[in-house]
């Protein structure tokens, strides 16, 4: 007898949490935090001093991190007359495993123009400079094209690394 594949109902019953839920850390000097809800997935979030990134996860600050660019103006600013201080947060990063920054802008904006707005970097410099930085500090650059996005972008980074910690993965 071919035995047949089980289909279960939906009972409407919360199924038990694999794990407990995570609380995000918001350093202290973000200016405009992103607001994270508590839901199924996150406890909730607190704010306090992050010695790198604007995000991690709470107890587990050497897992990872983001680093919040809102613009490619802004980012552009990091990679030109601020780059010694760009480098030192890089840096900072190196004790954490998973690091990232998340740009609230779209590549083209970067790609597609001929020059960037209050920066006296070119495009290609500032694109091979994101290359350059991003292999030698190990740290991966996101454009997410909008705040909403990077947001979303930023939660699922942080509830991935989570989950995979919880389940020895990383």
């Amino acid at each position: 007898m071919k035995q047949k594949n089980k289909i279960v109902k939906k009972t409407g019953k919360a199924r038990p949490l694999k794990h407990p839920k995570p609380t995000f850390i918001i350093d202290s000097r973000e200016k405009e935090p992103f607001r994270f809800r508590a839901s199924a997935s996150l406890e909730g979030t607190e704010v306090a001093k992050l010695d790198a990134g604007d995000y991690a996860i709470k107890g587990l600050e050497d897992l990872i991190c983001v680093e919040r660019k809102q613009s490619v103006t802004e980012l552009a600013g990091n990679l030109g007359k601020h780059r010694a201080r760009f480098e030192r947060e890089l840096e900072r990063m190196q004790s954490v495993s998973l690091k990232y920054v998340v740009v609230e802008d779209h590549w083209g904006t970067l790609l597609n123009s001929k020059t960037i707005r209050h920066s006296k970097m070119r495009p290609k410099a500032v694109f091979e400079s994101i290359i350059a930085l991003g292999i030698r500090y190990g740290v991966g650059f996101i454009f997410a094209g909008n705040k909403k996005q990077a947001q979303t972008i930023t939660r699922s980074l942080l509830i991935r690394a989570y989950r995979d910690r919880m389940d020895g993965i990383v």
